[in-house]
């Protein structure tokens, strides 16, 4: 049994995987041109799940997922409305389609929306008529007196639709929270402009696959993912300003404010978990996840006489700095359970190993023709993280219809960074320049204690809530704030 294990796991290194949340939703965080992706998971969570760290789902978290929406229980339809945010709108629906033929299995529709539709959207105001356009009175003149600068809140809109057939799961999800300006010969209350060209947020394709039963009795049920996330983050323009001297209106020169914008591509799959010890009510696994994250950094620099080119960095403000960036993350997993008569015991434990490869080489424009060159020092930052995970959950059928559900993590993080690299002047390597140098870092220890319950109304209605817990995880029914007896997160679900 030993040696099939280490086969098993060995293949999955090879083939690739991603992190068992990775069947979850995506994370739609705003990403901007220098910073990392959370990565595939981290998006809608159920209340339910939310109380046991993830460990106890709910149908509203299986609706989307590729690996398990078949276990959802229903005749005909199920539904839910997440009230956990008063800002967005979270809907999730699913129903299959079966056939006259005793020997087709059915095939499965689920449906989710999460988001603000056009909440937080650019909002723009200006009047059109005849005005003065650089000291000329013309038609149809653009004055602005609002919306030429983007506020700092996101739109967002997530869609996920999931096809069940042949025993697997097909889900796609389009995320995006971007939003922009763009427009071009028009004036503000104070100022006239050739263009402005502005955008900040990401535009996210994911496509998630995954068995949706296990290949053999021992489990081993994989999945995968491949996600591109379009983050965009820019701020171009061009104004127009009087010459006193010479009486005349003329472009000033064009500012790029910042570009900062990149593409990742993440891949990856997983094992689904192996079967390594079972008796009784216990079951305990093993599985192993991978993932890879690689960045593309394409952005914009002046040059010459307002030139634009573009290069492999970013810019921020004229300071050009070349950029490379790639993650391999792999995760060991060990997950037990327990289920008896009134309660369910779970537990996960994750050895999150990261690598990653992150390099800045300070650039500058040797010439009129776009020319770059290295001025600064470099820096190739290798860093290897580990951050051993724990969660505990518990879920207790109190009564009839009630369930609590209770939930612990425990987690730290450990770094070793090494960063290397060289001076530059002038695109002249500086002699004995070198440097290397050695960083570790003991992260604090984190814990987390959450509650929750479950209320199965009737066999067609189910509520969900979490739990308030106090500071430092403390517990009082007498605090109306945070207490025990304030819940939130609130969600409703339908099976008919």
């Amino acid at each position: 049994m030993k040696k099939s294990i280490v086969i098993v796991l060995m293949l999955s290194m090879i083939t690739g995987a991603v992190f068992a949340q990775s069947m979850g939703l995506p994370n739609p965080n705003l990403f901007n041109g220098d910073a990392t992706n959370t990565g595939s998971g981290g998006g809608f969570t159920s209340p339910q799940a939310a109380a046991t760290q993830g460990r106890i789902r709910s149908s509203a978290d299986d609706l989307v997922r590729p690996d398990a929406f078949v276990g959802i229980r229903y005749e005909n339809w199920f539904g839910f409305a997440s009230l956990a945010n008063s800002d967005r709108a979270t809907l999730g629906y699913t129903t299959k389609f079966t056939s006259e033929e005793e020997d087709k299995k059915p095939v499965f529709l689920s449906l989710f929306y999460n988001g603000r539709l056009w909440g937080n959207s650019h909002q723009k105001t200006f009047i059109e008529g005849r005005d003065y356009w650089l000291g000329e009175e013309k038609d149809d003149v653009r004055i602005y007196t609002a919306g030429t600068s983007l506020t700092t809140a996101s739109p967002l809109n997530q869609f996920a639709v999931l096809f069940g057939l042949a025993d697997m799961g097909f889900r796609l999800t389009l995320t995006s929270t971007y939003k922009s300006f763009n427009d071009e010969n028009f004036a503000t209350e104070t100022d006239y402009f050739d263009y402005i060209d502005i955008g900040r947020g990401i535009l996210s394709p994911q496509l998630a696959w995954s068995m949706t039963k296990n290949l053999n009795s021992k489990g081993i049920r994989p999945f995968a993912t491949v996600d591109v996330v379009f983050s965009r983050d820019f701020n171009k323009e061009q104004g127009y300003s009087f010459d006193v001297a010479g009486d005349t209106w003329g472009k000033d020169d064009a500012i790029i404010n910042h570009s900062r914008n990149n593409t990742l591509i993440e891949l990856g799959a997983g094992l689904g978990g192996y079967i390594i010890a079972e008796k009784n009510s216990w079951r305990t696994q093993a599985d192993l996840e991978y993932r890879l994250q690689y960045y593309m950094f394409n952005n914009e620099y002046l040059h010459g006489n307002n030139v634009f080119s573009t290069f492999n960095g970013i810019n921020v403000g004229g300071a050009l700095t070349e950029r490379s960036l790639m993650t391999n993350k792999i995760r060991p997993i060990l997950v037990t359970q327990w289920n008896g008569d009134k309660l369910q015991l779970r537990g996960k434990l994750d050895f999150n190993f990261d690598l990653t490869n992150n390099s800045f080489t300070p650039l500058y424009v040797k010439d009129n023709n776009g020319t770059l060159g290295i001025d600064g020092y470099t820096r190739d930052v290798l860093v290897l993280a580990f951050n051993p995970d724990l969660r505990l959950s518990a879920r207790w059928q109190a009564a009839d219809k009630l369930f609590v559900n209770f939930g612990t993590r425990i987690n730290q993080t450990t770094s070793i960074t090494t960063t290397k690299g060289e001076e530059y002047e002038d695109d002249v390597l500086t002699p004995n320049s070198s440097y290397k140098a050695f960083a570790t870092s003991y992260g604090s220890t984190s814990n987390q204690l959450t509650l929750g319950v479950t209320i199965n109304a009737t066999d067609k209605l189910f509520i969900e809530a979490t739990s308030g817990v106090g500071t430092n995880n403390g517990l009082s029914v007498f605090d109306t704030a945070s207490g025990p007896m304030n819940f939130s997160s609130l969600l409703i679900g339908l099976r008919f």
